[in-house]
């Protein structure tokens, strides 16, 4: 149950370690086939694109749920606890309320594409443009339950 519990916890992690290895691969085997044997592969870039594009919207979600967003702290760092956590509570809030707000064109825009295929591989569009909700849903999850620890921590009380 355990193994489980690690697994799940982690499992956004996992999905993109695989895809990161897997466009390292397909990358690494293009420059082969195009430079040593001179017969280039004509799926690997379209396949290493839309890996790339699936990596970026499951990071979103990775990244607030790891608290590894870029951020500017020196100013942040001098302000007092409690405008500290006002200020990572107001961020979270914006920035759930951006991706609830674009997560209904994004899903529209996915429905349009099912009948559309891609140019090389003939996989349906669908597969790749369906990255954009599920990432911003998942991030919407995270932002939420970023905006709850920070609530509850103690990491913003005056010592």
């Amino acid at each position: 149950m355990e193994k489980t519990k690690a697994l799940l916890k982690n499992l956004d992690e996992i999905i993109i370690t695989i895809m990161l290895v897997i466009v390292c691969v397909v990358l690494i085997m293009q420059v082969f086939f195009r430079f040593v044997l001179n017969s280039p592969l004509i799926w690997s870039e379209e396949l290493a694109r839309y890996l790339f594009i699936w990596l970026t919207m499951l990071g979103l979600s990775y990244n607030v749920r790891t608290d590894n967003n870029i951020s500017m702290t020196l100013i942040v760092s001098k302000m007092p606890k409690e405008a500290q956590k006002i200020l990572s509570l107001g961020t979270d809030l914006i920035g759930i309320a951006v991706f609830v707000y674009l997560f209904p064109a994004a899903v529209i825009h996915m429905k349009s594409q099912v009948n559309v295929f891609t140019t090389v591989m003939r996989l349906p569009m669908v597969l790749l443009v369906s990255s954009v909700p599920i990432g911003f849903g998942l991030t919407i999850i995270q932002l939420i339950l970023h905006f709850v620890r920070t609530l509850r921590s103690d990491k913003y009380k005056n010592n």
